[in-house]
């Protein structure tokens, strides 16, 4: 069946209907009851050309419901699968989060009992030592031969 074939008449039913709306101005009475006219036959034709297309979707419509219908229990089991593989992801990440925060509070339970007991018994606190700065000859030297006496390595002070 051409669709085509089918829609031509309607298109043609229209096309006068259309152009009588589209070129119409309201500026009287008589004008805006010609409108109001025009709008009740293009509400009508509506109707007509989505009935017409309800008639060519329908056994469609039915076949993909079908279609949805044999697939449906396949695509729950899919979802409830899915819904407890992320129930349970979520219960261990909140486990992991509850472990972690315990562990925490362990520490600075640790680190505060440590705090107290060093509040007691301070540290030494180191004392800044003075350390003269040698200052540093200007000058650049360059020597272009090196004269150097071999001597015996047993002989030579340990460093």
């Amino acid at each position: 069946m051409d669709l085509q074939l089918e829609v031509k008449p309607l298109q043609i039913q229209i096309s006068d209907l259309v152009q009588a709306a589209t070129t119409l101005t309201v500026d009287d009475d008589v004008s805006n009851e010609a409108a109001f006219a025009i709008r009740k036959e293009l509400k009508a034709a509506l109707d007509k050309v989505t009935a017409r297309e309800s008639e060519f979707t329908r056994p469609a419509n039915e076949l993909l419901k079908k279609v949805r219908d044999v697939f449906r229990p396949i695509k729950d089991e899919l979802n409830s699968a899915l819904l407890h593989i992320q129930s349970q992801t979520s219960t261990y990440h909140i486990e992991q989060k509850r472990i972690e925060a315990e562990l925490q509070a362990k520490e600075d339970r640790k680190a505060e009992r440590n705090f107290n007991r060093n509040k007691n018994n301070p540290l030494p606190v180191p004392v800044p030592v003075h350390v003269e700065i040698i200052q540093k000859v200007d000058g650049v030297a360059m020597i272009d031969r090196w004269v150097a006496e071999i001597v015996d390595i047993i002989s030579v002070p340990a460093v």
